[in-house]
């Protein structure tokens, strides 16, 4: 869901999304996060934000930055279930599309109608995110932080 407060829907387009996920792998590069892997208010609102909003021209809070984080992160998720609990799934690194045959997507699809999306759609950003949020779907925490070193590595 998008702030709509006092009438006015605050979207985040593929443009800033883009740019936030490139200010994120920035700060995991660049050692912005404290102990517990994340990357606090103040960083946020000079290092990110203020970069974001340059760049893209629009007013990003503090408050938007933390949903972006939470639909990120359920993204995230749902690509890491495609791939660990459905059986016949792949990934084309050229294409950054998932694979399957026609018969396996019709599967999903049926047990999981609202996804259409990950039939369709290029996900160029899934390597980009699991460095972000890998390792966070147990416990919630240490995101960022947490690949640095994975991040190095590349």
């Amino acid at each position: 869901m998008e702030d709509k407060e006092k009438g006015k829907y605050n979207s985040c387009t593929q443009d800033e999304r883009k740019v936030l996920i490139e200010l994120f792998m920035e700060g995991i590069k660049r050692g912005w996060c404290d102990s517990s892997g994340i990357i606090n208010k103040a960083t946020v609102e000079t290092k990110i934000l203020q970069v974001l909003n340059e760049r893209v021209g629009c007013q990003k809070l503090h408050k938007h930055y933390q949903r972006r984080i939470k639909f990120l992160k359920n993204l995230y998720n749902s690509y890491v279930y495609l791939q660990r609990n459905s059986s016949g799934f792949g990934w084309d690194f050229e294409t950054k599309r998932f694979t399957a045959t026609e018969e396996v997507w019709q599967g999903y699809l049926k047990a999981h109608p609202n996804p259409q999306y990950m039939l369709y759609d290029s996900h160029e950003q899934f390597e980009e995110l699991k460095i972000i949020f890998y390792g966070t779907t147990a416990n919630g925490g240490n995101y960022l932080l947490y690949h640095w070193q994975l991040y190095h590595q590349r």
